[in-house]
């Protein structure tokens, strides 16, 4: 068994189910809030049950995990792996990267943690995971799982078609004029 672990948020689709390393994998929920409802880890939410525009009163916001909640977990796993990387989705998207290397800083010198900037989401973090997990199934140690990543983020790419443009502008991520216009023009971008 390998001492080390990897703990990813639950935004990581998988592209393999089964994957070298995957018992090595551990998952830390984002939350969501939406039409004055909080879920956690979607529970109870269904990609059908969103309007198509974030201006039907609606209100999505993502909260990543808390400092506190990335504490608890990484000191739950000390107990079984003597090194912990975390690898969220990206620094640019939401705070999960911040509060897990706060929470790193946070237990310095207690438990062995690397948080690394996926600077991706979905399958692209997915992707980035199930090479971790599967180096630390081969037993390398986390500081040359970590430099194995760093080489890997910058040739890994998502993109996305995003029919519901004014969820970019609600994130902050598209002008409103043209997520008005781009809905009402049914044009479908890439992100």
């Amino acid at each position: 068994m390998s001492d080390v672990c990897i703990l990813t948020d639950n935004s990581a689709q998988f592209p393999t189910g089964n994957f070298p390393g995957a018992s090595l994998v551990k998952i830390i929920p984002t939350h969501l809030e939406a039409g004055g409802e909080h879920y956690t880890e979607g529970k109870g939410l269904r990609v059908q049950d969103l309007p198509k525009s974030a201006w039907d009163g609606y209100d999505p916001a993502l909260i990543p995990p808390a400092v506190e909640e990335f504490q608890s977990i990484c000191q739950s796993l000390a107990n079984a792996y003597s090194q912990i990387i975390v690898l969220p989705m990206s620094s640019h998207l939401n705070g999960t990267y911040q509060n897990a290397a706060r929470a790193a800083d946070n237990l310095k010198g207690r438990v062995d943690v690397q948080v690394v900037d996926s600077q991706t989401t979905a399958v692209g973090l997915g992707l980035l995971t199930q090479e971790a997990a599967n180096a630390a199934e081969s037993g390398e140690a986390a500081s040359d799982i970590v430099r194995y990543l760093r080489g890997l983020i910058p040739h890994i790419y998502c993109m996305f078609c995003l029919p519901g443009l004014t969820y970019l502008n609600h994130a902050g991520w598209l002008g409103s004029a043209q997520a008005v216009v781009g809905e009402k023009l049914s044009i479908l971008p890439l992100f």
